[in-house]
């Protein structure tokens, strides 16, 4: 059995479903990285808890795998997919799609808008938003259209799964995030390389992951050394496509 069929069974097991296939650490060939998706009653208590995932995490240590779970929250994503749809039925002239970043402090709200949004019609969007979040005891932080913002654009988008390939959404968040840009969402990064996908610019691999094609890279420019990073995605690329 396969060191992910392992993972996949020893959670089931435990009454843990993953989200996805285990994606393998391509810097570890023992090391996963395997996404769950939570829920909150209305007391805020995590289901499944974190004893329960700890215990898992530790038992597929001692057969030797290092396990590193990423927890989805449920609740977020429903919130992002509502407040979209209020918003694009209220304003189906203005809205073109919504994004939100849930955080401690507030929601940061990000508004890809059809055309340029005045004063009054920033205050209504709030308003409205600030209304539907608060059945979640949520509040509007910031209010942002996608051209006000650092939003990675192509070539940064690009860049960056150069570097990082094999990518998973979420390191791309963070190193665009670490590089100064601004990301509304999952959710929008999703999209953006679904959009890459299709395109023929990026190629998603069995596991989940993202890379490269060869044109897109020699379109970015490449290096022939030995040591490249370029030939390390190529390569990483090749066996992804096996």
């Amino acid at each position: 059995m396969s060191s992910s069929a392992l993972i996949v069974e020893e959670l089931t097991n435990r009454g843990l479903a993953a989200n996805a296939e285990p994606i393998r650490d391509p810097a570890d060939p023992n090391r996963y990285f395997v996404f769950l998706r939570v829920e909150f009653d209305e007391r805020g208590r995590q289901s499944p808890n974190r004893n329960a995932i700890d215990t898992a995490v530790a038992a597929l240590m001692e057969r030797g795998l290092a396990v590193e779970v990423l927890l989805i929250d449920t609740r977020t994503l429903d919130i992002e997919s509502g407040a979209r749809a209020s918003l694009l039925h209220a304003y189906p002239d203005a809205v073109r799609n919504v994004f939100l970043s849930v955080a401690k402090e507030g929601v940061s709200v990000w508004i890809d808008a059809k055309r340029s949004l005045d004063e009054q019609l920033r205050k209504s969007l709030v308003e409205r938003l600030s209304s539907f979040l608060g059945q979640f005891d949520l509040t509007v932080n910031s209010l942002a259209t996608l051209g006000e913002e650092n939003v990675p654009g192509k070539l940064a988008l690009l860049s960056a799964i150069r570097l990082a390939a094999p990518a998973t959404p979420e390191s791309l968040i963070s190193r665009l995030r670490s590089s100064g840009f601004a990301v509304p969402s999952v959710d929008w990064i999703m999209r953006r390389l679904d959009a890459h996908r299709r395109a023929g610019e990026v190629v998603r691999l069995h596991d989940g992951t993202y890379a490269l094609n060869v044109a897109t890279i020699r379109a970015l420019g490449t290096s022939q050394r030995s040591g490249s990073p370029d030939i390390s995605r190529l390569l990483a690329l090749a066996r992804g496509s096996r």
